[in-house]
């Protein structure tokens, strides 16, 4: 199942790489930047970042369609325009049990040590 998984997930990127390199190349080379960006903030709040790729290429080939500039797509700030996206695509399982248990180790941790230990 897991290699099931991994074999499609990678087939998956390959047609998001096919949409980008077939964009003009002033928004390929955007989406490339956004890209870049996501898998530096987004890849630790999300399990599965190919939906979140697919949507940004989306938005990409609908406004090279209608040959909309870049500027109306990203805005003035394009750190915004892409946390925004990044928002759209909740943490992953892994990450909530992750957070539980780092906070219960912590806790435990804490009340191991007794009474007056924590100098809150």
């Amino acid at each position: 199942m897991f290699l099931t998984r991994m074999i499609e997930e990678k087939r998956q990127y390959k047609r998001f790489r096919a949409r980008v390199r077939a964009l003009p190349p002033n928004y390929r080379t955007t989406v490339e930047a956004l890209e870049h960006y996501v898998y530096y903030f987004a890849s630790a709040r999300s399990t599965n970042l190919l939906p979140l790729l697919d949507n940004l290429v989306e938005i990409f080939e609908e406004a090279a369609a209608n040959d909309m500039p870049i500027r109306s797509i990203v805005g003035e700030d394009p750190v915004d325009f892409v946390e925004q996206l990044i928002l759209n695509y909740p943490p992953g399982e892994w990450i909530r049990k992750e957070r539980t248990r780092l906070t219960r180790a912590i806790d435990d941790a804490i009340r191991s040590a007794g009474p007056g230990s924590d100098p809150r």
